[in-house]
């Protein structure tokens, strides 16, 4: 479930690339869709790729009845990904489901929350994420609800903030502080589920990491903090609306 993109996607059965596969230290087994055993599923004339911010899949569209949630969407049309950037091999996932604004899809296919918009008791979705490191811990990693609040999940005291761009979902910060580093300054920022880090300006990073003693990762090309020093580090504030 991403926030970051819009288009809705899944594996080829065929691909048999590793990465499609996955590697066994995702610690999850994939499921790929069988093309063949949909009554439903039709083929489209036209190829699709798509560029993240870390990996690229390509293949063609289809369209094919979705369902989730107790919802169903018959002929959204959506990705069959034939390949897959190795990146992808390492994430427990069996594709990706796009929860942006129309504007960032790709090839201009109607994105799924388009579909469900009028089946939905409020125009909203709210995503609750908890901290579960690795899927052999079992249970849920976090919980989306379409259509309402999570009420057994999150605060109910809830401060809405307007969108900056319907593009992402994109908002404005008006500034920043931890330990002794402090700005004021407004700047944009996205809410994006599909990354599990911070991104931020160089001169930013560089204050939390003078704060926080972070390391830097070369392989993933991020600093790091370890889990178990979080008790006694500093609080990272961002101030909205």
């Amino acid at each position: 479930m991403d926030t970051g993109s819009s288009n809705l996607w899944a594996i080829d059965n065929n691909c048999d690339l590793d990465a499609c596969n996955g590697y066994p230290i995702s610690g999850y087994t994939r499921r790929k869709f069988n093309t063949n055993e949909s009554s439903t599923f039709h083929v489209e004339e036209e190829d699709f790729e798509i560029q993240y911010g870390s990996g690229f899949c390509a293949g063609y569209l289809a369209t094919d009845t979705i369902s989730f949630a107790e919802i169903n969407i018959s002929k959204l049309e959506f990705g069959i990904t034939t390949y897959l950037d190795d990146v992808f091999g390492y994430m427990p996932m069996d594709g990706i489901f796009g929860l942006g604004w129309p504007s960032i899809a790709v090839d201009n296919v109607t994105t799924p929350i388009q579909r469900i918009l009028s089946e939905l008791d409020k125009p909203i979705f709210t995503v609750w994420l908890d901290r579960k490191v690795n899927i052999s811990e079992g249970g849920d990693a976090g919980v989306i609800t379409f259509g309402g609040f999570d009420d057994n999940n999150c605060e109910s005291d809830v401060d809405y903030v307007p969108l900056s761009a319907e593009t992402y979902w994109q908002f404005t910060i008006d500034g920043y502080s931890i330990c002794s580093h402090k700005c004021q300054k407004k700047a944009q920022a996205i809410s994006d589920t599909g990354t599990s880090w911070i991104g931020a300006p160089q001169q930013v990073i560089d204050n939390v990491v003078d704060a926080t003693g972070a390391d830097y990762d070369f392989f993933q090309d991020i600093y790091t903090v370890p889990c178990n020093n979080m008790d006694t580090l500093p609080p990272f504030n961002v101030t909205i609306n």
